[in-house]
């Protein structure tokens, strides 16, 4: 009988691999792996698609007014076209005065008749007072603060309206700064008339705009806020233009909430560091005024010279003792400012 034999050498070395197989290895090893996170990017991007007609088909459920058949994800937002007035137009004609609009995964319910605004602004306006609020005027936590962009009436939001109504806004009030209103006009006339004598070019629109910016900026804080031949009015100019301007952008995060944390055409972005410049101005302002009235021991009193809507803003305590914060004074500064471009 045979018995097996086993050898053993003690010579005998490891197999060895060349550097090309050791490369062949770790493609073959990479590939794999690619191929594992391709096949979870595709199957991530089924259930994302999946999710986002589900929800649109939701949203198109329940009683809501008459409107277009929509396309999955987009909604209606291709009924819009490069005319979205006319647009509107036509489809109200076809679906009345009152419908439904999905634009991406908002449901938007359009009214296109004096009768129906009516009922919607005037007879229900406390239902329909909330509103969305777009991206761009949530940077910097602008519409937290904001008498223009606040999603609906808070306490505090009625009490800035309240306020502006009752101290800011009135006739005895204006009447009174109505000298601040003359001494600007007539500045800016003996500018223009030096100019003229000199024979120097005068940029209307220039002037226009900084008349105008020092006017408010004796209405709220007594004092000019740019001279004459400033630069930082213009850029400050140019700053709140690329506000409105880049503000009023179709922005893709308002109908599709969640590439928010993406932000593709950056705008919150662009929004985000212009507002930061205007509000800092604002800021610097406020805070000045603040230090001085501290320093001087002035709370109530101001030595007899007219107040200004600062002056009001900061000394101003509604029925129940609360006041505005310095995070509210600046936003409503910054609307005022706004209806004067």
């Amino acid at each position: 009988m045979l018995t097996p034999r086993f050898v053993i050498s003690l010579n005998s070395k490891p197999p060895t691999y060349s550097p090309v197989s050791r490369l062949v290895e770790s493609t073959r090893a990479m590939d794999g792996i690619s191929d594992f996170w391709y096949y979870v990017t595709i199957f991530i991007t089924f259930l994302l698609v999946l999710k986002l007609i589900t929800i649109s088909r939701n949203m198109s459920a329940g009683k809501l007014p008459p409107g277009p058949p929509g396309w999955p994800i987009l909604g209606n937002l291709l009924h819009l076209g490069e005319k979205p007035n006319e647009s509107m137009c036509h489809l109200a004609a076809k679906y009345g005065p009152l419908m439904t609009l999905r634009l991406g995964m908002k449901t938007a319910v359009v009214v296109s008749s004096p009768a129906m605004a009516k009922e919607v602004l005037k007879s229900h306006d406390q239902v329909f007072s909330g509103r969305t609020v777009i991206e761009a005027a949530k940077c910097l936590s602008y519409s937290d603060s904001s008498l223009a962009w606040s999603s609906n009436c808070s306490p505090r939001w009625r009490m800035l309206r309240r306020f502006c109504n009752t101290e800011l806004f009135t006739v005895n009030r204006l009447a009174a700064l109505q000298r601040l209103r003359r001494d600007q006009v007539f500045s800016t006339i003996q500018s223009i008339f030096e100019d003229s004598t000199k024979n120097k070019c005068v940029n209307i629109g220039h002037t226009v705009f900084l008349t105008s910016l020092n006017l408010l900026g004796n209405l709220i804080f007594s004092q000019n806020m740019f001279g004459r031949d400033s630069q930082a009015a213009e850029e400050f100019k140019e700053t709140v233009t690329k506000l409105m301007v880049v503000g009023g952008k179709p922005n893709l995060v308002d109908y599709f909430p969640f590439l928010r944390i993406l932000d593709p055409q950056g705008i919150s972005r662009e929004v985000t560091r212009n507002l930061a410049i205007v509000f800092g101005l604002l800021d610097r302002s406020v805070e000045a005024r603040i230090q001085s009235r501290r320093e001087a021991g002035r709370t109530e009193e101001n030595g007899g010279k007219t107040k200004d809507f600062l002056d009001i803003l900061l000394e101003h305590r509604s029925e129940s003792g609360e006041t505005f914060t310095k995070k509210e004074i600046i936003p409503f500064l910054y609307v005022i400012l706004l209806l004067q471009h």
